[in-house]
């Protein structure tokens, strides 16, 4: 039983740090405003964005192009007129499409 747990602990410690490597370093809004808001023209704006997470909401509203976000095991289209939340705390990826 001690080697189950003891293999455990390793994995969790693993994931852990995976998830720490993918957090986003830029902080998205502030304490009294717990979100950011971005226009997004595709793929004027960004190509591709990682794999990341971040504490804070993000809101995107797509001006131009179209590509892809996918949250998790969701993947949404982004198009004009668009408008798409990145929760907070939930991984997330964007490509150009």
């Amino acid at each position: 039983m001690f080697g189950k747990n003891r293999s455990y602990k390793i994995l969790l410690r693993i994931c852990v740090m995976n998830l720490y490597a993918i957090k986003e370093k830029c902080q998205h809004g502030s304490i009294q405003v717990p979100y950011s808001y971005y226009d997004c023209g595709i793929p004027d704006y960004f190509t591709s964005v990682p794999l990341h997470w971040h504490s804070e909401m993000e809101l995107n509203y797509i001006k131009s192009g179209n590509g892809f976000f996918k949250y998790e095991d969701q993947t949404i289209s982004a198009k004009p007129g668009r408008h798409l939340s990145d929760p907070a705390q939930r991984p997330s990826c964007y490509h150009v499409g």
